[in-house]
């Protein structure tokens, strides 16, 4: 999943933000020297409560160099056409990355649930990950589906009470 500039109570807001597993990926864009030192400035960069496991910069081709990097992430080089990485970004662990996450996490399910979305996205999550699954008593756990699309249909909203959040 991928994510740019989602707002949401987490303290940082990433350009862009890419999540898969266990493991997440940060990129601040900066087009310019100055946007790039006001970076430095956030109050996530300062109290230690940023995201992503692997944090990068994409910046234009030499406008910045691998020796004006924070400790703790990896550069990218924007060229036409293409992306090259300059500084692989070392990787970062911690309650505090994941804390961060996980409301952002907790955001994009709650309006998910407010948008009458989630039984899609949990039967999306059924049919990805679920399939092979046993209930404690042996049953397939198949009648997982019966109910998640159950509750798909009691969630449909009534026509003409659609709003946007």
């Amino acid at each position: 999943m991928v994510l740019t500039e989602y707002k949401s109570y987490a303290i940082e807001i990433p350009d862009a933000i890419g999540i898969r597993h266990e493991y997440s990926t940060v990129v601040e864009c900066k087009v310019s020297r100055s946007d790039f030192a006001a970076d430095q400035n956030k109050a996530s960069r300062k109290n230690g409560t940023m995201m992503g496991n692997y944090r990068y910069y994409l910046v234009p081709s030499g406008m910045i160099a691998a020796t004006e990097l924070p400790d703790g992430w990896g550069l990218l080089y924007c060229h036409p056409g293409k992306i090259t990485t300059v500084v692989k970004a070392p990787e970062q662990s911690g309650d505090a990355i994941k804390a961060q996450e996980f409301l952002i996490m907790f955001s994009l399910v709650r309006r998910a649930e407010i948008r009458g979305l989630m039984p899609d996205l949990l039967m999306d999550l059924y049919e990805y990950n679920l399939k092979s699954l046993t209930y404690s008593d042996g049953s397939p756990a198949d009648k997982t589906a019966v109910w998640l699309n159950s509750m798909k249909e009691a969630s449909k909203p009534s026509p003409g009470k659609e709003f946007s959040v």
